[in-house]
């Protein structure tokens, strides 16, 4: 097979098909396990304070409908679908550094009610194994962690798959804010340096207004 990597990422179609799939695994463990009997919404928690970074080459986008702001390298493209009846909202962009150096940036935003610790919880720890749904035999989670973000309960985790003959490393972080799932992370060629990938200002980015 051919090894160009330039491939995998130009075709969006196709993550945002993975994508469906393995949200739809991870959500529904969550609707499985917990009810929304006693999951009532708390105050809504406002992110705005938080100070905007900046990278080099980047731009700030904003969805006004969501209320979030976040850096990307170009506009992104924005795929809007249902999941289990919840709206979800999909952003994502590509950065190129050169010929074998580029990365895929990525933001998935869903609006599922989950305001429970226990539902957090259910949430957070099926995420991980959720995401390799999908993605081919030899896909493997390296490392799946619980962390904060913002001081936030959240999952910061490191995945690689192999597309199109190209071994790819995903490192995201997926959280929950106002009773919604986000994700941020980044697909980007297992020979990049991680230096060029931005993936904690990249995250920090992110706002909710």
């Amino acid at each position: 097979m051919e090894n160009n990597p330039k491939k995998w990422y130009r075709n969006p179609k196709k993550f945002v098909s993975i994508l469906l799939i393995f949200v739809a695994y991870f959500v529904l463990q969550v609707y499985l396990n917990e009810t929304r009997q006693n999951n009532l919404p708390p105050e809504k928690i406002n992110m705005e304070a938080s100070v905007p970074l900046a990278i080099t080459g980047f731009e700030l986008y904003s969805d006004k409908s969501k209320g979030i702001e976040v850096l990307f390298p170009k506009q992104p493209e924005v795929t809007t679908f249902e999941l289990l009846g919840e709206p979800s909202t999909h952003y994502q962009a590509a950065s190129v550094v050169d010929e074998n150096n580029f990365a895929q940036y990525s933001v998935t935003y869903t609006d599922t009610e989950i305001y429970s610790t226990e539902s957090i919880n259910t949430y957070l720890n099926n995420v991980t194994e959720g995401k390799i749904v999908g993605l081919g035999d030899g896909a493997k989670v390296v490392t799946s962690e619980m962390t904060e973000y913002k001081g936030f309960p959240a999952r910061e985790y490191l995945i690689e798959y192999t597309i199109e003959g190209v071994l790819v490393k995903n490192r995201g972080i997926a959280f929950i804010i106002n009773g919604d799932t986000v994700s941020l992370s980044v697909s980007y060629p297992a020979t990049m340096s991680e230096v060029k990938v931005h993936f904690g200002e990249f995250t920090k980015s992110f706002r909710l207004k």
